[in-house]
């Protein structure tokens, strides 16, 4: 057991708390510093395809753009992939692939030294 039951609880996140700009018109940078959520990947896949899932809810259809609305810089892609059931895998790439032409940019980062 991964404790997904107490992270996915309520008050649920609200993804567009993460989105908008400062009073000068830029865009504001979120970091989610959850180096707990890495030790357990599956809870960590299925973090990220919710998150994912909920942005290609939210956001509307807009084609392809010269550049993202929203990016998303995902360290650490091997742990999501960790153990992950290839169902899961799966999905995740294929909501990837998908959101793009909701205008989120997705990477997904592998540092070998850490």
């Amino acid at each position: 057991m991964q404790a997904g039951d107490a992270f996915f609880g309520e008050p649920k996140l609200d993804i567009h708390d993460w989105m908008g700009r400062d009073p000068d018109g830029h865009g504001i940078v979120n970091i989610l510093h959850c180096v707990e959520l890495y030790q357990k990947p599956i809870l960590y896949a299925t973090f990220m395809l919710w998150l994912l899932n909920e942005l290609f809810e939210v956001m509307p259809e807009v084609g392809d753009l010269d550049k993202p609305k929203i990016a998303f810089f995902l360290m650490k892609r091997n742990l999501l992939f960790t153990d992950a059931p290839k169902a899961l895998v799966d999905k995740v790439v294929q909501v990837v692939k998908l959101i793009r032409s909701k205008g989120v940019g997705v990477l997904l980062y592998h540092s070998k030294s850490s």
